[in-house]
């Protein structure tokens, strides 16, 4: 081709170029708000596991409720139900089916779902245990009476009874009629109606859920939530100073008061969050094990742990120190008991009345031949945890007990947990209709075999309060029974109380509409830049 012929080409290229041919689309801009989450859940049924992480991904975004509480006021609103009716003796619930909503895969809603997830709920062969505790033993009968009609009706009221069902995450039947509801692969793959849809699961790296475009009610107006796991509270930060995280609910003290309150980054550029969630955290010791059936070794070890010293230290008095299982804003609240002393010697007392001493002299107490030795264990990614611990071992050695600590990742911890197979581990419970405490699922013995009461612990009194405090109405008659209940429960050391949670986080500048709520924060309302 000669000079002339490539000169024409050009020419005609560029003018191709001017006269505004077709270019490719910018890719469409996607709102994506992005979550740390420590430890990855174990599944998102949360009828099966009541995990923290699994419950603030899959309730409410990808499942819905008959009813909903509200986050702001916490009234009782429909969701599921357009509708519900409540009798005036509190025994019967009518619930009117919402018309014209869809599962996620374009089913149908139907009241054949609500009433399959309460076959599902009241079968003993589904390992509901928590979350049935909270509504079988209150319900004489529910049934579809008519296609778009559900009633149950109660044999017992209970104040506590809207707020479970409010809990109770409605399951697709067409999905889970087959197979073991148990193992189902729809356990890390569901199908809700809510405004999220699930998306993906990477195992140890993030759960995806966008928005479901055919939601019945408001739209959601992230389209995106990513809920990335990072172990490392220090990696995590480092991610959020990148602008790879939006959100981290909850900041190690040590980093609150450090590099949150230093770094220029995270003071212009995310909004400090302080939530005070309904959560005491707690020592639990295993009741079953023969060491800890003695209230007076639970009681001296509780006594051997420099509580104070840990929270103005460790802490940096981020935390304060709880004497009573009961959450520090319910009124019923018993602010008579104190937080258990360090007190040396009266441990050693409590210790040698139970007939642990140093028969042989090499500074361990003895009993029967057996050394007094447990094992403490902890979750890797607990770092303030395993420092107090740290501490607590010197406590004990100094008082001639053995403690190892035993560090391990999340989802074998909660396996020990609840095969009940520990010594001796550290937990947290959240209330179930805050402000108020029920302490049924917790420490009523009927839980201790497949419920969440963990530690075991069992007493006849106890029982017959807790039972009775989930069907009073009378706020001075719950008082009166929640105050002699705390007082038994602390006498008998059934747990050790150990702070009332308050988690410090961080929120990127991004993201408006954020507000705190005893139910969490409520992603779904919010937005972005």
């Amino acid at each position: 081709m000669d000079a002339h012929l490539l000169r024409l080409a050009a020419l005609a290229l560029a003018a191709a170029l001017l006269c505004g041919c077709p270019k490719r689309p910018e890719p469409k801009k996607v709102d994506e708000l992005v979550i740390h989450m420590e430890v990855e859940p174990p599944g998102l049924v949360v009828m099966l596991a009541r995990d923290f992480w699994g419950m603030r991904i899959a309730s409410d975004n990808i499942f819905e409720s008959l009813i909903r509480q509200n986050p702001r006021t916490y009234a009782y609103e429909g969701e599921l139900a357009s509708t519900f009716q409540m009798s005036k003796d509190r025994l019967t619930y009518t619930f009117y089916i919402r018309r014209g909503v869809k599962w996620h895969d374009g089913a149908a809603f139907t009241g054949e779902d609500v009433k399959f997830t309460f076959d599902k709920l009241m079968d003993e062969q589904v390992r509901a245990a928590a979350t049935r505790a909270g509504i079988a033993p209150f319900i004489e009968r529910y049934e579809l009476v008519k296609p778009d009609v559900f009633r149950i009706t109660c044999k017992k009221g209970s104040p506590t009874f809207r707020k479970a069902i409010a809990d109770l995450d409605i399951l697709p039947a067409h999905l889970l009629r087959k197979g073991d509801i148990n193992t189902h692969p729809f356990l890390r793959k569901p199908v809700g109606t809510g405004p999220y849809r699930f998306a993906s699961w990477k195992t140890r790296q993030q759960i995806v859920l966008e928005r479901n475009a055919s939601y019945w009610g408001k739209a959601p107006r992230i389209q995106r939530l990513v809920y990335r796991m990072v172990g490392s509270p220090e990696v995590a930060l480092k991610l959020a100073r990148r602008g790879e995280l939006h959100f981290v609910p909850r900041i190690k003290p040590a980093h609150w008061v450090g590099q949150v309150r230093k770094d220029p980054v995270f003071r212009h550029e995310f909004i400090k969050t302080r939530h005070y969630p309904p959560r005491i955290l707690f020592i639990a010791y295993n009741h079953r094990r023969p060491l800890f059936a003695d209230v007076r070794v639970r009681r001296a070890l509780a006594l051997l742990l420099d509580l104070d010293t840990i929270t103005r230290t460790i802490l940096h008095g981020l935390m304060d120190r709880a004497a009573s299982l009961y959450w520090f804003k319910d009124p019923d609240v018993d602010s008579s008991l104190k937080p258990l002393p360090f007190d040396p010697k009266r441990a050693a007392a409590l210790l040698a009345e139970a007939g642990w001493k140093d028969s042989d002299k090499n500074g361990v107490l003895d009993k029967g031949g057996q050394p007094l030795r447990f094992t403490f264990m902890v979750t890797s990614s607990s770092k303030n945890t395993r420092r107090w611990l740290t501490i607590y071992k010197e406590q004990l050695r100094k008082a001639g007990v053995v403690m190892e600590i035993s560090p391990m990742e999340w989802k074998p911890y909660m396996s020990r947990i609840r095969d009940r197979d520990f010594d001796v581990a550290v937990l947290g419970m959240g209330m179930t209709n805050p402000p108020r405490t029920d302490l049924y699922y917790q420490l009523h013995s009927s839980q201790a075999k497949e419920g969440q009461n963990w530690s075991g612990y069992s007493n006849p009194t106890a029982d017959a309060l807790l039972e009775q405090i989930r069907t009073e109405f009378d706020p001075a008659a719950s008082r009166r029974m929640s105050l002699k209940v705390q007082k038994i429960l602390y006498r008998d050391v059934a747990l050790v109380p150990l702070f009332s949670e308050m988690a410090p986080g961080l929120v990127s500048r991004k993201v408006h509409g954020v507000y705190t709520s005893a139910l969490w924060f409520q992603p779904r309302d919010w937005w972005m830049d």
